[in-house]
């Protein structure tokens, strides 16, 4: 569980990692979250993603 190592967690969370400059070391971000949802790749893209693609 983010910020408490050994506690099981009672809902599902994720997280993120990136580093600057790209694969080192010298920054890094890591961002904890709770998990919304998950969707199946076999489902493909959910409709909202796709609309929201085409305005990139």
């Amino acid at each position: 569980m983010p910020e408490r190592p050994g506690v099981r967690p009672d809902k599902p969370y994720i997280t993120l990692t990136a580093c600057h400059p790209k694969y080192a070391a010298q920054q890094r971000w890591i961002v904890h979250g709770e998990l919304e949802r998950a969707i199946p790749r076999s489902q493909g893209l959910p409709a909202g993603y796709l609309d929201l693609a085409g305005d990139r």
